[in-house]
């Protein structure tokens, strides 16, 4: 799951050793995903759904970039994982229009009705 490479991407990061403190964080961080992942928070999907030009080539760009850079360059590799999956978790929500928005939380109350 992208929690999990959240995880990897901060303990193997060169900017994990270089913050201060950065056991609290990072023990902040593991308590936080594991929440997401547990809970019943909803996590925004776009299979199915036709994606705008600019997110495409968001997209395109970080793994083009992540790849390029496992490859030649693998020093802040794990950096820049971090980077790219802490903006993947947020960007679904970012991505959606208002109107959608209000759908999907519409959707997540009745799923949640329905489960009590």
């Amino acid at each position: 799951p992208i929690g999990a490479m959240v995880l990897f991407g901060f303990f193997n990061s060169s900017f994990s050793h270089q913050l201060p403190h950065s056991h609290w964080f990072g023990a902040a961080l593991v308590v936080l995903t594991s929440f997401g992942l547990l809970s019943d928070f909803p996590f925004i999907s776009h299979h199915g759904r036709k994606l705008q030009n600019w997110v495409i080539l968001i997209v395109v760009l970080a793994y083009t970039t992540a790849i390029a850079q496992a490859l030649f360059y693998r020093r802040f590799f794990w950096d820049s994982l971090f980077l790219y999956m802490s903006i993947y978790i947020f960007l679904g929500w970012i991505v959606l229009s208002c109107s959608e928005r209000k759908q999907f939380w519409q959707a997540v109350g009745e799923w949640k009705a329905k489960l009590r």
